[in-house]
């Protein structure tokens, strides 16, 4: 199979953002990446990333660096969005892919306007997963 230039994926420096209302929240959205999930009442899921594919993840939420690196230099970087209306902690490197979970809850236009032109900068796709409530600023 060839690859087409339009195809999107990491490598060496490559950003993806894992984006969550609280840093807890993000690095359980990784966590559910990297570790074996319980799929009914005796199966096991196995991790969507293989472990053999991550050189290094942050222990907990509380860790200084919220980067995970992947053995081909894709960055992975957990970011919040709770109490912060003005989109700070959304601004800074483009990312070929963004996952924001809980999406209806973003706090503002401008939060949203923030994913958007990451992946725009980079050509990269933006993924809002969340359940919808009539007051979402995606409205």
């Amino acid at each position: 199979m060839q690859l087409t230039t339009n195809q999107r994926y990491g490598g060496l420096n490559k950003r993806a953002w894992l984006v969550a209302p609280t840093e807890e929240d993000a690095h359980k959205l990784l966590q559910k990446l990297l570790r074996p999930t319980p799929v009914g009442e005796s199966g096991r899921a196995p991790a969507i990333i293989p472990p053999g594919l991550v050189m290094r993840t942050p222990a907990t939420a509380r860790t200084s660096d919220m980067l995970t690196t992947l053995i081909d230099g894709t960055i992975i970087d957990l970011r919040s969005f709770n109490g912060d209306p003005g989109a700070s902690r959304l601004k800074s490197d483009p990312c070929f892919t963004i996952l924001c979970d809980e999406a209806a809850h973003l706090p503002s236009p401008d939060s949203l306007a923030a994913l958007v032109g990451r992946t725009f900068d980079a050509g990269g796709r933006l993924t809002l997963a969340s359940t919808p409530r009539p007051s979402a600023v995606m409205t």
